[in-house]
């Protein structure tokens, strides 16, 4: 078929055009330089669709499942979260007059025998924490230590000096406890996953200026689910690898899964949900492995609240 009889003329014209075009303009590169730059602009274009599609496929397949079974889930935590409350009535709006004191600490009362049983019975992990207390020595001094600074803000440490010196020396009793030196540092945080948030922030602004610009953190199924959380927030990757026989880490599965963009390894000592220890000594060996490439190591105690 004759192209020049046909309304395509127009296209194939404007084709022979851009050909000639590329051509004259490529002219000066030899034929392993056109194919070597092509290559070069494929790779690229592909990991900007990589890094700007990761979060937006891995949220789509997760509303998607949520979705399949939203009513069913509903049920069973509308369940779950008032099985302990037997009148299931709720206040919704403030009161036209203020209540009395003692009526607001009789509610209160009443509030607290829904539920504490498995903590009071020492049958829970990882949602309270305190110590054997039979003479209430120990409660007696939480409640005088409350009582006399419920009304300071640390955030003014000009204000309050004395409970900026108190948070002073608690952190540095940790440094200490876990040899640190003169210029360690750290700050108190009001949970663990604001401690593994905001260490996890440290890596990655780190990591920012070395020029990574999507950190990944190594972790194993048995840690905090914080650190999950604080890649969703702070736009790193978090490679999941497997766990050994006993639930601990595995190490040829930590050293197999850094890479170039590695910033953080993730080890728990004890890990949050069963309390088994990691091996530190062996990730370490990764550990040095990743110094010498200008990475990150961050160790977990979860029990403790901390995150170094």
């Amino acid at each position: 078929m004759d192209l020049d009889q046909t309304p395509w003329r127009v296209v194939a014209h404007l084709v022979d055009e851009i050909r000639l075009n590329v051509n004259r303009r490529l002219d000066h590169l030899e034929q392993w330089q056109i194919v070597m730059y092509t290559l070069a602009l494929l790779l690229f274009v592909q990991w900007v669709r990589k890094v700007l599609k990761f979060e937006e496929v891995v949220s789509f397949r997760r509303a998607k499942k949520l979705d399949e079974g939203q009513e069913l889930t509903y049920k069973e935590f509308e369940d779950r979260i008032h099985r302990a409350d037997r009148l299931k009535e709720f206040y919704k709006y403030l009161p036209d007059r203020g209540l009395p004191a003692d009526d607001i600490i009789r509610e209160a009362t009443s509030y607290k025998t829904m539920g504490g049983i498995l903590f009071e019975r020492g049958h829970l992990c990882g949602s309270m924490f305190g110590i054997e207390d039979e003479d209430g020595n120990y409660q007696r001094l939480l409640k005088q230590i409350f009582e006399l600074y419920s009304f300071t803000n640390v955030a003014f440490p000009e204000v309050f000096p004395s409970a900026r010196k108190m948070e002073a020396e608690c952190i540095r009793i940790l440094c200490s406890l876990f040899h640190g030196l003169d210029k360690s540092c750290g700050v108190l945080t009001t949970s663990g996953s604001e401690s593994i948030i905001l260490a996890c922030l440290a890596y990655r602004n780190s990591a920012y200026k070395k020029g990574i610009r999507k950190p990944e953190m190594i972790v194993c199924p048995n840690a905090h689910i914080a650190f999950f959380k604080a890649a969703k927030l702070l736009g790193m990757r978090a490679v999941r690898v497997r766990t050994g026989s006993r639930c601990e880490a595995n190490v040829g599965s930590i050293k197999r899964a850094i890479g170039h963009e590695t910033c953080m390894i993730i080890a728990s000592a004890p890990s949050y949900v069963n309390g088994v220890m990691d091996n530190i000594e062996e990730i370490a060996q990764a550990f040095l492995y990743l110094i010498l490439r200008k990475y990150f190591f961050s160790w977990e105690s979860a029990l403790a609240c901390l995150s170094m």
